[in-house]
């Protein structure tokens, strides 16, 4: 029950993180009437019982409950000091706080917990920590602090990449990543960032999903901003042939139709980069990672040059080993195995 409730909650669905919760205490329930034999799994009881509760916390978050989050966050805080090095809690609140849009209270929660356990090698070298860095960043960005907001996100990657994260996990913290570079003028390590999201993206999703596309414009605005003309011109007109039906497909002809005048040496990218970003304020890239899915809700057939879309959830079967690439098809599921397999790993939650 423990591996339903660490995948229902890392999976952004709150309404299945609570039905596992509500399982989880009509379990600890029937063990409180009919105890095992004294001593038996006492630990993994109470383990059981405080991953309840820390994951409550993010249910809360899932739903919106921000205040409610913080709250219960806080009470774990005052009546378990062991939750005090939890950086999953730490992460929660501050991204209650994001969403609650008070951006100093958020960052200095993250920053009070990365100056307190990391001299002590106490902070969780797993799935958490690059949240935590990444909902730094966030709150960094609102606050205009670009710089830090970079050094949070490549902070978040190096912390992906130490422990051989797949490509599904690396790819938004890349993606912000990007943009961060971006934000800092820094276009040609951003141009290097956004172009490694593309390859990740292709391996995992398929050649023409939204998320290829969004890497791929994450490249155009970074060669823009550096004003690598040809570069940019050549990257936009592939994209253009490249087949994807994204809804902002008619940015990337805008893009292409103003290109002598965005990369004019007077053109100010900053002043309209702040016109871009804001479009799109209510997409992923603005909202915290715990309160958004690991894996979007719709995939592409990872088959090679296929680029099918599902017309509904679930309607591809994933591969069986690692619980992240669709097929449409067995011909497509084995036309990917020869390179898919050199990235496939066994799915382990």
């Amino acid at each position: 029950m423990k591996a339903q409730l660490i995948f229902a909650s890392e999976s952004g669905d709150a309404d299945a993180t609570d039905r596992v919760i509500a399982q989880g205490k009509a379990l600890l329930e029937e063990i409180a009437r009919h105890p095992p034999p004294s001593g038996r799994h006492a630990e993994d009881v109470t383990g059981f019982a405080a991953d309840l509760r820390r994951h409550g916390c993010i249910a809360l978050l899932g739903h919106g409950d921000y205040a409610g989050c913080i709250r219960e966050v806080d009470k774990l805080f005052a009546a378990s000091p062991d939750t005090r090095d939890d950086v999953l809690l730490y992460v929660a609140k501050a991204d209650s706080l994001i969403l609650l849009k008070r951006y100093s209270e958020a960052a200095a929660v993250l920053e009070h917990y990365f100056a307190k356990f990391s001299h002590a090698n106490q902070i969780d070298p797993q799935f958490n920590l690059p949240n935590g860095y990444a909902s730094l960043g966030l709150a960094y960005h609102f606050l205009q602090k670009n710089d830090l907001a970079e050094q949070s996100y490549a902070s978040a990657v190096a912390a992906l990449k130490a422990r051989n994260a797949r490509p599904v996990e690396m790819f938004p913290f890349l993606m912000l990543l990007a943009r961060a570079q971006r934000m800092t003028r820094n276009f040609d390590a951003a141009v290097v960032t956004a172009r490694e999201c593309r390859e990740l993206a292709m391996s995992v999703f398929g050649a023409k999903h939204d998320q290829v596309f969004d890497a791929c414009a994450a490249v155009a605005h970074a060669l823009l901003g550096a004003k690598r003309k040809d570069e940019a011109r050549a990257w936009l007109e592939e994209v253009q042939a490249g087949g994807f039906t994204h809804w902002d497909m008619a940015g990337i002809k805008n893009m292409l139709d103003q290109l002598d005048e965005i990369t004019a040496p007077t053109f100010n990218y900053h002043a309209a980069n702040d016109v871009w970003e804001a479009k799109d304020k209510q997409s992923w890239g603005w909202r915290p990672m715990l309160v958004q899915p690991r894996i979007p809700s719709r995939q592409a057939c990872g088959g090679p040059g296929c680029g099918r879309i599902e017309a509904e959830r679930a309607a591809f079967k994933k591969c069986a080993r690692c619980m992240l690439v669709k097929y449409c098809s067995v011909d497509c599921q084995k036309a990917a195995w020869p390179e898919h397999k050199k990235l496939c790993t066994k799915h382990d939650v």
